[in-house]
Parts: C-alpha cells; sequence; structure tokens
C-alpha cells in the first residue's frame, strides 16, 4: 500500500512538472503571437519603426514574472 502511495505521489509530482512547463510554453506563444502579429500590421503599414524579432525576444525575456 505503501509504495502505491509513493508511486501516485511521483506520478503527482511529474504531472505538475509537465504542467508548469507546459504554461511558460503558453506564455511564450502569448506573447510572440502578439508581437508577430504587429510586426506583421507595421510591416503592411510600411512602419520601420517596430522592434526586430531580436528585440522582441530580448522584450520578451525581461518581460518575465521574474524580473518584474
Amino acid at each position: 500500500m505503501r509504495k502505491y502511495n509513493v508511486d501516485i505521489m511521483n506520478e503527482l509530482q511529474q504531472i505538475k512538472f509537465e504542467v508548469q512547463q507546459m504554461q511558460a510554453e503558453i506564455e511564450k506563444f502569448k506573447f510572440h503571437r502578439s508581437t508577430l502579429v504587429t510586426w506583421i500590421v507595421n510591416g503592411i503599414n510600411g512602419d520601420k519603426t517596430s522592434p526586430s524579432i531580436y528585440e522582441a525576444s530580448i522584450l520578451f525575456e525581461l518581460s518575465k514574472q521574474k524580473l518584474r
């Protein structure tokens, strides 16, 4: 019975870790999606002052909650 409980706890810890990883990936997609849409619209409108992809990735890194 004890081994069964330990197995369940290990499985739950693994699931928790995977969920946290997925949440982090979702946050990246949210940021990159909005940045990409802005970049495309600005490109269509001829705005050359929008940030480059490199600048956008730096902004993403700086926007993480750990740095806030």
